[in-house]
């Protein structure tokens, strides 16, 4: 997969979920959407459409990942909240 451009230093580390924004732990949630975002800009910087495609197919992934992470938390809160009645 060659890139057209070189990304900028950094483009492709993503933060640790440990990392704080705030001082509050970012979410998987959160983490993933912030992956998509990078796919999808990053797909922006190849030349050869079929990878730009499969760029933006990963992003759409890491979106759904991050609609699971959500759904999974509020199960967890729910069953938490019954729990405790």
């Amino acid at each position: 997969m060659a890139l057209r451009n070189n990304p900028p230093a950094g483009a492709l580390s993503f933060p640790r979920e440990s990392e704080t924004t705030a001082d509050q732990p970012m979410s998987s949630a959160d983490l993933y959407q912030q992956r998509a975002v990078e796919c999808y800009s990053l797909a922006e910087d190849f030349s050869d459409p079929q990878q730009r495609e499969a760029m933006r197919r990963l992003a759409l992934l890491w979106l759904h990942l991050s609609d699971q992470a959500n759904e999974n938390r509020e199960q967890e809160a729910a069953a938490q909240g019954r729990s405790a009645v």
